[in-house]
């Protein structure tokens, strides 16, 4: 009767738990809904977690198309969106898109301007192709790590966790700074970020 009810507690604590955190919520939600193609997986590291989920993805999206006759899009990263969440000692890699996104529809092209994709960004480990792209069009100057930041008053700062997930955008500035993923009046500062990561840089002048 003992073991009956520790059983009994442990499974109410872990639907709790569940039901608690929003990232296995919005999780939830994606997979019953059958607009979504997605991969999770869970890895030693982040690295591994985000590689294969990809390549799984990847896989995925090519089924969908080779049966409904869309055209298989050649980049499947800038298109998903992603979830990260630490499991134990692990890492939970989700990645997910609307079918919708892989339909053919008479779009016109367009340019994405640099801060509206990397608002669009998740995790730290999208930021090199990104950057490598807006830096090779001319509209990044230069990027890198906090600790080579150069002329700080003009970079924009990106902040991550030790999970590689971002927390903020901040604008140009000094002390304060525009935190633009949220847009709040208030500003922000690098001081509310301690412990955490940074990757700066400075966007070419328009003419």
């Amino acid at each position: 009767m003992k073991r009956c009810f520790i059983l009994y507690l442990a499974f109410m604590l872990t639907i709790t738990a569940s039901a608690l955190d929003p990232q296995t919520k919005r999780i939830n939600s994606i997979k019953i809904d059958t607009t979504y193609i997605y991969a999770d997986v869970t890895m030693p590291t982040v690295e591994q977690a985000m590689l294969l989920a990809y390549s799984q993805l990847q896989r995925d999206v090519e089924k969908w198309t080779s049966r409904t006759g869309e055209k298989h899009p050649d980049d499947i990263k800038s298109m998903a969106d992603t979830i990260t969440a630490r499991r134990d000692d692990q890492f939970r890699f989700f990645v997910y898109l609307k079918k919708e996104q892989l339909q053919s529809k008479p779009l016109v092209p367009q340019e994405e301007d640099v801060l509206e994709r990397l608002k669009k960004a998740r995790y730290i480990f999208e930021l090199k192709d990104i950057m490598e792209s807006f830096k090779q069009r001319g509209e990044i100057l230069d990027y890198g790590k906090y600790s080579t930041i150069k002329q700080p008053e003009q970079c924009y700062l990106i902040i991550h966790d030790e999970a590689g997930n971002i927390l903020a955008l901040l604008g140009p500035g000094t002390i304060e700074r525009q935190n633009l993923l949220t847009n709040k009046p208030e500003p922000d500062s690098l001081r509310n970020y301690r412990g955490n990561g940074a990757i700066w840089f400075i966007l070419a002048s328009k003419k």
